[in-house]
């Protein structure tokens, strides 16, 4: 039976060391990673049973490797004695003989000698920077690209808009700083003035209203021959804030689809209840 007093040796923030005593009673002592060792040694370099002390027939401890490596003035050993002032590694871990108080046989102490390296230093210490000062660059280069993309898109179409000699200039022009706004594009019946948006969107930043369609459209007939019944059908009170606007229906930057809306929706949403728009509608509803 083994009495051994185990001193491990740890250091504090400040780099001091710092012991700790545990008093284990054994026939051996097994030294590994693993749980079940009663001298539990937790670094991925040792075996789960690397190294095991017990008595030799003779009653002297020794060590003997097992599934790892012992060493001595860096030399393997299989095994050894252990005596007073013994100094041997078990793999990172320092393990020295100690003077042994008068209630127990053997005294041993373990410190470890070699840290696990730190992933980040020895990555930066095997890092080089290809590029001087292609940081600095990059931050240069993307200052720069976001004022031109700020000019382009966005300083330039609002000088366009909001400036009248810049407006009557770019008139001229077949093409406008605005038309980078454009979110599709132009119908073949627009086409022509297509690069002027100010046609249609008089007021910045606005829906485009009736009277602008109405400075081309002044001759277009009404929808429904009957006046009261036009004003009741168009009449937004059902439906929409406000009045129904000609661009509700009307649909701009959808080609090459029609600028007037003909899908199922835009019919139900009069037909799917006629009695609302006309109550002497005879005809029946509608529904998609």
């Amino acid at each position: 039976m083994i009495n051994c007093l185990l001193i491990k040796i740890s250091y504090n923030s400040r780099g001091l060391p710092v012991r700790s005593y545990r008093t284990i009673h054994s026939h051996e002592l097994m030294l590994g990673r693993g749980a079940e060792c009663n001298v539990h040694l937790p670094d991925p370099r040792l075996s789960m049973h690397h190294a095991v002390i017990k008595l030799n027939d003779e009653g002297q401890p020794v060590i003997q490797a097992m599934n790892g490596e012992l060493e001595v003035d860096g030399a393997l050993i299989p095994g050894m004695v252990l005596t007073h002032g013994t100094h041997i590694m078990v793999g990172p871990y320092e393990l020295r003989v100690e003077p042994a108080p008068p209630d127990v046989n053997l005294a041993i102490s373990l410190a470890l000698a070699h840290r696990l390296p730190d992933d980040f230093q020895d990555l930066k210490s095997r890092t080089h920077q290809p590029l001087k000062n292609a940081s600095s660059f990059k931050r240069r280069l993307s200052i720069a690209l976001a004022a031109l993309i700020a000019v382009v898109f966005l300083g330039l179409p609002l000088l366009q808009i909001l400036v009248p000699q810049v407006q009557t200039s770019m008139a001229e022009l077949p093409f406008g700083f605005d038309r980078v706004w454009s979110p599709g594009r132009i119908s073949p019946s627009h086409m022509h003035f297509g690069s002027q948006c100010v046609n249609c969107h008089q007021q910045p930043l606005q829906k485009v209203s009736d009277k602008a369609c109405l400075s081309c459209h002044q001759d277009t007939a009404a929808h429904i021959t009957d006046p009261a019944l036009q004003k009741k059908a168009f009449n937004a009170a059902h439906r929409f804030v406000g009045t129904t606007r000609c661009a509700e229906c009307h649909e701009e930057h959808k080609a090459p689809h029609p600028i007037a809306k003909q899908d199922n929706g835009m019919c139900v949403k009069c037909h799917g209840n006629i009695k609302v728009i006309n109550p002497n509608s005879t005809l029946s509803n509608v529904h998609d």
